[in-house]
């Protein structure tokens, strides 16, 4: 049997972190150590495996609209001949495309829209500077 828990804390030494887990039908605090030096599968670990356990793979990042300088975001995981957009965070997104080395796509009106244009004048005053 399974019993709710609150996140007190977490404390981060050198050594590790520590979430500190209240109970409180229980009163009991459990305090829970992960050592810096044990290799612990990270967010992008568990998406990738999840993904594979109901026979899909991450294949890459959206980044389809930009609206009030929030951008709308999604990781497409294709199961076979069917795509699923699942909406993340940018920065998550970031940091899923860069640790499973999926490739990110940009709405082309966002890139001409809030792009910077590079061109060989702007190189060429960049190295006078």
């Amino acid at each position: 049997m399974y019993k709710p828990v609150d996140l007190l804390a977490i404390i981060t030494t050198k050594s590790g972190i520590t979430g500190y887990m209240y109970q409180k039908t229980e009163k009991i605090i459990l305090p829970i150590k992960v050592s810096a030096k044990i290799k612990q599968p990270n967010i992008y670990d568990t998406i990738k495996r999840t993904a594979a356990a109901f026979g899909a793979k991450p294949a890459l990042v959206k980044i389809s609209m930009c609206e009030n300088q929030s951008y709308y975001t999604y990781l497409t995981i294709f199961r076979g001949n069917t795509s699923l957009d699942i909406n993340i965070d940018l920065l998550d997104a970031i940091g899923i495309s860069k640790e499973l080395e999926l490739p990110i796509l940009i709405n082309e009106r966002i890139l001409s829209q809030q792009g910077i244009l590079v061109t060989k004048q702007m190189i060429e005053s960049s190295l006078r500077t």
